[in-house]
């Protein structure tokens, strides 16, 4: 048997794709048959337990080779691997806001079969994505796990979570090193054949981890939208009655700070080009704070008057509120969108016995396309 994982790289309107990754093949007994290529690429094989053989790799032209004088083991061998992939069709991802969400289309030639998938974008965040029959869908209804994207796992996701993990780490962003340069489609499918032939091994199981980058086009001037909260980043930031941005907040590492005294807290959001401008009509934003014997406060302002929209006390979780009162979704002046909170003292007057954090905020925006 022959199992394995590929990372597998496609580029939108091409009908070739980068394939890597680790095989394991497992063998009853001693196997003195080849290991070939037909389709270019290159298998290295586990040299450990090898030793004394005269190997040998014979290339007969560029696309096919094969190793002479290797005798695999009984047991389980790894091989990692790499080589391209061609299509006998171009494989594609487009899509654009519309008041569903990002909705679009996509083709992935031989990758017929599409789970766990996600939407990840160039600064790590990524939002679960459903990709059925062609068609495309991110609502951001889901308020996912920080890895998976989801707030559900079931048996196939918790076996490649390890992978996840790996690929979507943040200390891989604090690095710089990130994973997509632009909104990307991450998705599980079925292996293709790599073009390689190993002796005796008929059947052939694994995974296919597929990353395909997602064009985003203009949405029609007119038309209403919504905007996931994964492609809205926020800014920390002064604001009425708050000369200076948050101490909550420290933006040089990107991470929300413990606190124990009361905060006033402003962020503003910019809407992506694709819909820019526009009126906007409605904001959801959930906010995952835990603020014991506080009170969580939304806040607005309307011409440099500030009230609160909502009030939550003893807050442990995640939390949602709602803004559809225009006068509270105005463009300000640097074409920036403001929404703001109040982290109250402690009821009990014991501000240090009662200290608080905000985990994450999600901002969700939807409107009409003006121009």
């Amino acid at each position: 048997m022959q199992a394995s994982i590929q990372w597998v790289t496609l580029e939108n309107n091409s009908n070739t794709a980068a394939v890597r990754g680790l095989a394991a093949v497992f063998n009853t007994g001693k196997t003195t048959g080849q290991i070939r290529s037909i389709n270019g690429g290159l298998y290295w094989p586990q040299l450990q337990g090898l030793e004394g053989q005269d190997l040998r790799i014979l290339f007969s032209d560029l696309q096919n080779w094969q190793w002479q004088n290797l005798e695999l083991p009984a047991g389980l061998r790894k091989l990692p691997f790499a080589t391209n992939v061609t299509f006998e069709k171009e494989v594609f991802a487009r899509a654009q806001f519309s008041d569903q969400g990002l909705t679009g289309t996509y083709d992935l030639a031989a990758f017929d079969k599409t789970e766990d998938s996600l939407l990840v974008v160039p600064d790590g965040r990524r939002i679960s994505a459903e990709l059925s029959d062609g068609s495309i869908t991110v609502s951001g209804d889901d308020l996912g796990d920080a890895v998976t994207g989801k707030s559900q796992v079931d048996g196939n996701l918790e076996r490649r979570l390890p992978i996840l993990e790996q690929l979507l780490s943040n200390q891989e962003y604090k690095l710089h090193v990130p994973l997509v340069e632009q909104p990307s489609i991450l998705t599980w499918s079925n292996p293709i054949s790599e073009g390689f032939e190993f002796p005796e091994q008929q059947e052939h199981v694994g995974d296919a981890l597929v990353l395909i980058p997602l064009a985003i086009d203009e949405t029609p001037a007119g038309s209403a939208f919504t905007v996931p909260s994964v492609f809205l980043s926020f800014q920390n930031s002064s604001g009425p009655l708050q000369p200076t941005p948050s101490g909550a907040y420290n933006s040089v590492v990107g991470e929300w700070q413990p606190m124990t005294n009361a905060q006033k807290i402003w962020l503003k959001y910019r809407l992506p080009a694709q819909v820019s401008p526009a009126n906007l009509t409605r904001a959801v934003i959930r906010l995952s704070v835990r603020a014991p014997d506080r009170e969580v406060q939304l806040v607005g302002q309307d011409q440099g008057v500030v009230e609160i929209l909502e009030s939550k006390r003893d807050v442990t979780s995640t939390v949602s509120f709602e803004i559809v009162d225009e006068k509270y979704l105005q463009l300000e002046e640097d074409g920036s969108y403001l929404f703001g909170f109040n982290i109250t003292n402690a009821a009990s007057g014991d501000d240090l016995s009662s200290p608080w954090q905000i985990s994450d905020v999600q901002v969700q925006l939807s409107g009409t396309k003006t121009q």
